[in-house]
């Protein structure tokens, strides 16, 4: 028989936590995330050498400029809607449909604008190494499941494993990239890496069951979807320009240095973003919260923020 600790720990687990302990959990997994995000960095700019790394800090920082642009949206508004939905009991799984036929849909405006213009992607950021185009490509799909995980996870207060997540895919980004660098893949091995460990968190880390909702509630259309969504993307597109637009655009600039400034500008930033990673768990974690507490006095469920 299990103890009524074992016991306490599952049902922990099973069930959403409270604005406290999630804001714990977040802050030590993101704190986590940091050291093996730095961790992973230094590996791969010891292993590589100045140019190599300057590749690799283009890749980093487009991967993540388009990354969360495209889908933090779709992250935030299923984190909002779920938790609303939830909190009424009604039903919130058209929202999770509506949310990922907007993924989809934007995802395939990503691919083939990405295609497209994927000649001078390779010549002006990669130092014409087509594998890192392609590899960039990859990681903004392999994320757009990753981020829409996220937020099915924080709609439903599963901060545990929205925290094991960030673990999960830091820590294979590293593993990965070390046992690629030791094969002798060069600077293709931490690519590699960047596009597998989203993947990775999102095989290794499934949402515990939840309770069906029972009532039916407005329906959420992918126009509600939409009108959610734009202003987060506009929001973040020029956070993102400042955050991680700067490797690119040094290297846009040209020069035959070009590459290795974008290296060294990337591990600044790097090291400025330390507040970073005490904040975000705040944010992060009280929209759901938030939400819920919103919802019984509302008398409808809006359908844009």
């Amino acid at each position: 028989m299990r103890s009524a600790t074992t016991e306490g720990k599952l049902r922990a687990l099973r069930s959403g936590q409270g604005v406290r302990s999630g804001s714990l959990y977040l802050a030590l997994a993101l704190g986590v995330t940091g050291v093996l995000t730095y961790a992973f960095q230094s590996l791969s700019a010891h292993a590589l050498g100045v140019r190599g790394f300057g590749l690799l800090a283009n890749l980093w920082s487009a991967t993540f400029l388009f990354g969360q642009v495209l889908w933090i949206g779709i992250t935030q508004m299923l984190g909002r809607y779920i938790a609303e939905r939830e909190a009424r009991g009604q039903d919130w799984e058209q929202v999770v449909a509506s949310a990922r036929r907007l993924q989809l849909a934007l995802l395939g405006l990503f691919i083939l604008a990405a295609l497209a213009l994927s000649p001078l992607l390779t010549s002006v950021l990669f130092g014409g190494r087509v594998a890192l185009t392609a590899a960039f490509i990859l990681s903004i799909c392999a994320y757009s499941f990753n981020y829409f995980r996220r937020g099915v996870l924080s709609g439903h207060r599963q901060f545990i494993r929205l925290s094991s997540m960030f673990i999960t895919e830091s820590g294979s980004r590293v593993i990965v990239a070390a046992i690629l660098l030791v094969a002798g893949l060069g600077v293709v091995g931490p690519a590699v890496a960047i596009v597998l460990a989203p993947v990775i968190s999102v095989l290794l880390i499934r949402p515990a069951e939840v309770r069906r909702p029972t009532g039916s509630g407005e329906s959420f259309s992918l126009s509600h979807a939409f009108r959610f969504a734009m202003p987060v993307l506009a929001s973040m597109a020029c956070a993102q320009v400042l955050a991680n637009g700067g490797p690119i655009a040094v290297t846009a600039l040209g020069g035959e240095r070009s590459h290795e400034w974008a290296g060294i500008l990337l591990a600044a930033l790097q090291l400025t973003r330390a507040p970073q990673y005490v904040m975000s768990p705040v944010t992060s974690n009280l929209l759901p919260h938030l939400t819920r507490v919103a919802a019984p006095t509302s008398a409808s469920t809006p359908q844009a923020a």
